[in-house]
């Protein structure tokens, strides 16, 4: 086989199958001066039903101009459909095959353009002839290159069931030992790719996990991370204690993917991760005292206050940070003084909250405005206070609504914002929808303007 290797590599292979220099001028522009007019003719090495043919040559013909490279996608897509084969193998080996003359093969190597649109052609291709294709090179021995080819195909076009044989893949079929770095991003890549695409592979993960290398528990750590979605933050929050070797990189991606989905967060990932604080190791306690900064940890204070009372100055002030964030509260790094607010505000909350949400919903309009001034003053408490506050949103009077709107800004808990969408869309008062347009700007950092709509588009 004569590969694309310059004029010299060719003079050579030429040479040593003892062939004179007119076939080897013939070999070389001869081609070149047909594929300047139409297309040669060419025979692909895989051929299926001549298919592959068909790729070849849309292939060749989209390099000439703009309109054949725009008619790429659909001749692709309509090949896939009848053979998935024609498209994974030149994007498995990364080129295409052509025949000129005599049986000569001529290699072409892909383009970014042109894999990007054999990837986007199988999806056009029928599940199970895909899965029937992939499952011939389901052996042992086969290449790297090859299941990182295969692991890609399956990143952009696998499904749930596919994330049981993922490992298999990296492996070859067959336990290697070390596992090459290229392998485990690939295989990390799949994963988060089918768990995007398809949410009910989340609910092979755990099964999964079980059965991994240890080499592959960090990729799918991180993929899991990467999703973003409140399925992967549960995932995760399951995969604490299964193995101390990996228990901070899950913290820290859960601190990382927690501080990006809107709260309040599941109180039972909550719990596990305030579990955290008393583990033996310091470097899982520093990642989970972050993890719960981030995520509002509740659950978390009274351990908190305790580890402000640490032997390692670091981790007391680490303490400290999380107590503020989480509490609002500025108090002093002394364990007593916030043993003493921790009991007070449970205490507040178990009495004078009570009769303050009541007044919110029966009281009279100083009444009510100053039940929602003194419901906004303890962040600590902010979700639990949203809803019973945002049932002064449908009050009759203005001024009540007005004052609603701007305690809602202040104790910022996204459980408000439909109650404010719902407000926005009803009202027909500019001073209101204004009112209602600066507390959803302080909640969730955005402007979408008056239209719930847009708001809603936005993930809101």
């Amino acid at each position: 086989m004569i590969q694309k290797n310059g004029f010299h590599a060719i003079l050579e292979r030429t040479r040593q199958l003892r062939l004179g220099f007119p076939l080897v001028c013939a070999a070389i522009f001869w081609p070149l001066s047909v594929f300047g007019s139409g297309f040669p003719t060419v025979d692909a090495r895989f051929d299926d039903h001549g298919q592959a043919s068909l790729v070849t040559q849309a292939l060749l013909q989209s390099r000439k101009s703009d309109e054949a490279r725009k008619a790429l996608a659909p001749l692709l897509a309509s090949v896939a459909a009848k053979s998935p084969t024609s498209i994974c193998e030149p994007l498995i080996q990364g080129h295409f095959e052509l025949r000129v003359g005599e049986g000569q093969v001529v290699l072409r190597d892909l383009r970014i353009d042109e894999r990007a649109a054999l990837m986007a052609a199988l999806g056009s291709a029928k599940p199970e002839s895909l899965r029937t294709y992939l499952d011939t090179h389901a052996q042992p021995g086969i290449p790297a290159g090859t299941r990182i080819a295969i692991l890609g195909i399956l990143q952009s076009h696998g499904v749930a069931t596919d994330m049981s044989s993922l490992s298999e893949w990296v492996c070859g079929h067959g336990w290697e030992g070390r596992i090459r770095r290229d392998l485990r991003k690939a295989f990390g890549q799949a994963v988060a790719g089918i768990l995007d695409r398809d949410p009910s592979a989340f609910l092979t993960i755990n099964r999964m996990d079980r059965d991994l290398p240890v080499a592959l528990k960090p990729a799918l750590i991180s993929a899991l991370g990467g999703v973003g979605s409140r399925s992967s933050l549960t995932t995760l929050a399951d995969m604490l204690g299964n193995d101390s070797r990996l228990e901070s990189l899950i913290l820290r991606e859960l601190a990382v993917l927690g501080s990006k989905i809107p709260h309040p967060l599941n109180d039972d990932v909550l719990t596990k991760v305030a579990k955290a604080l008393h583990s033996p190791s310091r470097t899982v306690r520093q990642q989970g005292i972050e993890a719960c900064r981030l995520m509002e940890t509740t659950q978390a204070v009274p351990t908190l206050i305790k580890l402000l009372g640490s032997e390692d100055a670091a981790e007391s002030e680490q303490a400290l940070k999380a107590l503020e964030s989480i509490t609002g509260q500025r108090l002093s790094p002394i364990e007593r003084e916030w043993t003493e607010w921790y009991a007070k505000a449970t205490t507040w909350w178990e009495t004078e909250a009570q009769d303050l949400m009541l007044l919110v919903r029966t009281g009279t309009p100083a009444e009510v405005n100053q039940a929602l001034v003194d419901l906004s003053r303890l962040r600590y408490f902010r979700h639990r206070l949203a809803l019973p506050m945002a049932i002064a949103l449908t009050n009759e009077e203005e001024s009540i609504v007005g004052v609603a709107c701007a305690t809602l800004g202040h104790v910022a808990s996204p459980l408000a914002v439909k109650p404010l969408l719902k407000l926005l869309a009803g009202s027909n008062t500019e001073r209101i929808q204004q009112a209602a347009l600066q507390a959803l700007l302080n909640i969730t950092g955005q402007n979408h303007g008056l239209d719930p709509e847009a708001w809603r588009q936005a993930g809101w």
